[in-house]
């Protein structure tokens, strides 16, 4: 829609309603924008955490860091937008997200898959999918080899 607006305005063929409308898709364009990388970059810093990447006053500081990052772009977003008073109302939430899960600390039998601790009940089955899974696709392989 942004693009049908502007190229019309480029041709100096945009009513006021028009007009209008291209600027709110802008605003709405930049607040998710900046929304979204800070979006993604939570579940980044989520995973460092998880996987011990990142720990003690590295925690902190990164923390920090995407904190202070995070108001920026939306600062930055702010003075881009015609309207910068909508920006919280543009944005899909105004909390920064994070994807944390506490576990249990290892115990004797658990199973490490992938840097994350399992219990044994539930290393298994999965292991056991996982094996599965990669003899089927092996031999789906091996049929498509011999046509």
């Amino acid at each position: 829609m942004a693009n049908i607006l502007a190229d019309k305005l480029s041709n100096g063929k945009l009513s006021e309603a028009e007009s209008t409308e291209l600027k709110n898709a802008i605003d709405e364009a930049l607040a998710k924008s900046a929304y979204y990388i800070n979006y993604f970059r939570s579940h980044s810093l989520s995973a460092d955490i998880l996987m011990n990447r990142i720990g003690g006053e590295d925690l902190q500081k990164g923390l920090d860091e995407h904190g202070a990052d995070w108001m920026r772009k939306m600062d930055e977003a702010k003075r881009a937008m015609f309207q910068p008073e909508r920006l919280l109302e543009l944005v899909p939430d105004r909390q920064p997200v994070f994807v944390l899960a506490v576990s249990e600390p290892y115990q004797e039998g658990q199973t490490v898959i992938n840097g994350v601790y399992f219990k044994r009940e539930h290393a298994e089955p999965l292991l056991k999918d996982a094996a599965e899974e990669q003899a089927r696709a092996i031999s789906a392989r091996g049929r498509q080899s011999l046509k």
